[in-house]
């Protein structure tokens, strides 16, 4: 028993309950509550997520499974923050990550944090996937919120997320490669990552599954997102950055 004790034997804390509380998994093998999102009451210059987690998976065997919060975006910028553990089974525990508003004020130009995406993992003792969903936080009014489930498909969603990287990179790579010393290295990159977002475009435009008239309302949304902050990207009036804008409209 996971405590080391007879089960009859254990009592378990009642865990706090919130009224900003929102269940975000609720399953036959766990449980995942965010309880609350507020600022920091000591420290100001950062945001808490604070959740809940349950393993219900009453076993004397090994039966850990590993939770992660990950692939936090703010309109699209990611951020360099994510939590995990694991439990094992009929354990549970609060825990708790943050978000430090100085670096998305560097990041996005704005140190308030109205919306965040992140993905919510679980895995089993052998890595397999037991769940696994996209997420949307929105702050409310009066320190309340709102979580929603995307109705996004991983390989679609990894699509999307690998051209927008690889939109930056290919921004970034071309403005250095103005320098008055070209670098070979850059040149190569850049020529990589141009013939990777083509290669994308054509796998959106030719792959059946992701036409626009078979994507869920969702990923018609992400894609848009997508295109929108592309463009925004290469917005820069250079023949290089028109020419690799146009690759953007295949995604659409």
């Amino acid at each position: 028993y996971p405590t080391g004790m007879d089960p009859e034997d254990v009592v378990v804390p009642a865990r706090p309950v919130y009224d900003s509380e929102i269940t975000l998994l609720d399953t036959d093998q766990c449980t995942f509550i965010l309880l609350k999102a507020q600022p920091n009451e000591i420290f100001t210059d950062s945001f808490v997520f604070t959740f809940y987690i349950k393993n219900k998976v009453e076993s004397k065997q090994e039966a850990a499974l590993s939770f992660e919060v990950k692939d936090l975006t703010v309109s699209g910028t990611k951020l360099f923050h994510s939590w995990s553990g694991a439990l094992p089974s009929g354990a549970q525990t609060i825990g708790s990550f943050s978000v430090d508003l100085e670096s998305l004020a560097e990041e996005t130009g704005s140190a308030e944090l109205k919306e965040l995406n992140f993905t919510l993992a679980v895995t089993g003792d052998l890595g397999e996937v037991v769940e696994e969903g996209f997420y949307v936080w929105t702050a409310g009014e009066d320190g309340g919120f709102q979580v929603r489930r995307l109705d996004l498909r991983r390989d679609f969603k990894e699509l999307m997320d690998e051209y927008l990287d690889l939109t930056r990179q290919y921004k970034e790579l071309a403005e250095e490669d103005d320098a008055e010393e070209p670098d070979s290295y850059n040149a190569f990159a850049i020529a990589y990552a141009s013939a990777r977002l083509k290669e994308i475009s054509e796998t959106l435009e030719k792959t059946p599954e992701y036409n626009p008239e078979n994507r869920t309302a969702d990923e018609k949304a992400y894609a848009d997102e997508v295109l929108r902050q592309a463009k925004e990207i290469l917005a820069a009036e250079s023949a290089e950055e028109e020419a690799g804008s146009a690759e953007t409209e295949a995604i659409a």
